[in-house]
C-alpha cells in the first residue's frame, strides 16, 4: 500500500527522502558520518523502487539550484584564492590528472558505457554536480531515447555505489590513514593550532566554555572615577565596552564624553582577558535588578572586500576606528557549513559570515559604519 502511495503521490516520495535521509545522515559510526547527501541518496534509491517519478522539470530546477548555491557560497574564496598563489592551480591539476586517469583506465579495463563512466566520476570524486551535468550532455546525443534513457540511469547506478565508497574511503583517509603517513595526531595537532590562534583550552566533544571569551559584568565604580567612557575603553585597547551607568537610581546614557563618579553602577562587557584585567582598577563587582534588561544582539555579516581577506579578527579590528568599532565584537566565524571559532588569530576569509554581538545599536551602527560596510553585506 506504501509502494502504491508513493508511486501515485511521488510529492511523498521526495520530502520523505530528505526528512529520513537527513535523520539517518546526522548518526555518526566511528569517524564516519554518512552526512544529509549520502544519507537522502540512500533513502531515495530505496524508495525509488516504488516506482515513483519526479518530472524532469522539477529534477532541472532542482539541479540548476544546486549549481547555484555551489558557486554562490564558494565564489567568493574561490577567487580569492586564486590570487593567493600557484599551489591551489597546481593541486587542482593533480586532483584532475589523476581522477580522470584512474576513470579512463577502468573505462578502458572494463569497457564501460559512457553513462556508467560518468556515474564512476562523480560518486569516486564525490562531485554530485557531474549528474546532472553528464545526463543533460548524454540527452543532446544522437541516439534513441530507449538508449539516451539506459545511459542516464546507468548514471545514477554507477553514482549511487561509488559515492558511497568514494565517501568512506575519503573519511579513512583523511581521518587514519593520511595522519599515519604524516606521523602527526591529529588531536594533538588541532589543539596545537587552537593555541596558536589564541584559544585557553580545546573543547572535547559535547562541551563548551564555562568561561566564555565574551562576557559582562556589573561594577560599582571606584578606581575609575573621574575617567570619562571612551578613556576608560581606550585603557584597555578598546577591548571593553560601558553598556550602562546607573547614577544612584537613575539611568545615564552612556556617552564617549560622559565622567564616571564614585558610586555609579555600570554594566561592562567585553573580551574576558581585558576585563579580568581591568576590573580590580575600575572598581568592585556587584549584583543589582536595575541593569537586568541590558541585551546583547547578534548579526551576520557577510565578508565580501578582498583587502580584509587574510587578515585575522585581532588585525580587523584594530583596523576599525574606536567610534565604529565601539562595542561590537565577532563572537563565531562561519566558512561555508563549518562554524570557526573567532579566536584573535582566527584568519579571515571573503565569503566567511561574521557573527557580531553587542548592544542593538551598535551593532546596527557597526555593521552600517564605513569600517563594516565596506568590508562587509549585511546577511
Amino acid at each position: 500500500m506504501i509502494w502504491n502511495l508513493l508511486a501515485s503521490q511521488p510529492e511523498i516520495a521526495l520530502f520523505a527522502s530528505l526528512a529520513i535521509g537527513f535523520f539517518i545522515g546526522s548518526f555518526k559510526f566511528g569517524p564516519i558520518q554518512l552526512g544529509g547527501v549520502c544519507g537522502t541518496l540512500i533513502v531515495a534509491l530505496i524508495l525509488g523502487q516504488s516506482g515513483a517519478r519526479l518530472s524532469p522539470d522539477l529534477k532541472n530546477i532542482a539541479f540548476a539550484l544546486f549549481i547555484f548555491a555551489l558557486g554562490f557560497t564558494g565564489g567568493p574564496q574561490f577567487f580569492a584564492n586564486i590570487g593567493r598563489g600557484w599551489r591551489y592551480g597546481l593541486l587542482s591539476v593533480v586532483e584532475l590528472v589523476v581522477v580522470l586517469g584512474l576513470v579512463l583506465g577502468a573505462v578502458a579495463l572494463f569497457r564501460l558505457d559512457r553513462g556508467t563512466a560518468a556515474g564512476l566520476l562523480a560518486g569516486a570524486a564525490t562531485e554530485s554536480a557531474v549528474v546532472g551535468t553528464a545526463s543533460e550532455a548524454i540527452g543532446k546525443l544522437a541516439l534513441p531515447a530507449a538508449e539516451i534513457a539506459r545511459l542516464q540511469a546507468n548514471i545514477v547506478t554507477a553514482y549511487s555505489v561509488s559515492y558511497l565508497f568514494g565517501l568512506v574511503t575519503i573519511v579513512l583517509f583523511t581521518s587514519q590513514i593520511a595522519p599515519l603517513l604524516l606521523r602527526v595526531n591529529l588531536r594533538d595537532e588541532a589543539e596545537r593550532l587552537w593555541r596558536a590562534l589564541g584559544g585557553d583550552s580545546v573543547l572535547a566533544e559535547g562541551q563548551r566554555l564555562a568561561a566564555p571569551s565574551l562576557v559582562a559584568r556589573e561594577v560599582s565604580v571606584t578606581g575609575a572615577a573621574d575617567l570619562s567612557v571612551d578613556t576608560l575603553e581606550g585603557r584597555y585597547g578598546n577591548e571593553l565596552t560601558v553598556a550602562r551607568v546607573m547614577r544612584g537610581r537613575s539611568p545615564v546614557k552612556a556617552q564617549p564624553n560622559l565622567v564616571l563618579k564614585k558610586g555609579d553602577r555600570i554594566v561592562i562587557g567585553g573580551r574576558r582577558a581585558a576585563l579580568v584585567e581591568a576590573l580590580p582598577a575600575i572598581g568592585e563587582e556587584v549584583t543589582g535588578s536595575d541593569v537586568a534588561d541590558v541585551y546583547a544582539t547578534t548579526l551576520d555579516v557577510m565578508l565580501t572586500r578582498r583587502e580584509v581577506h587574510g587578515l585575522t579578527v585581532a588585525q580587523v579590528r584594530a583596523r576599525a576606528t574606536p567610534a565604529d568599532g565601539h562595542g561590537v565584537y565577532i563572537s563565531a566565524v562561519t566558512r561555508l557549513d563549518s562554524t570557526i571559532p573567532a579566536l584573535p588569530g582566527t584568519e579571515l576569509h571573503r565569503g566567511d559570515v561574521l557573527t557580531l554581538i553587542g548592544a542593538a545599536e551598535d551593532v546596527r551602527r557597526g555593521a552600517a559604519r564605513r569600517s563594516w560596510a565596506t568590508w562587509c553585506a549585511q546577511r
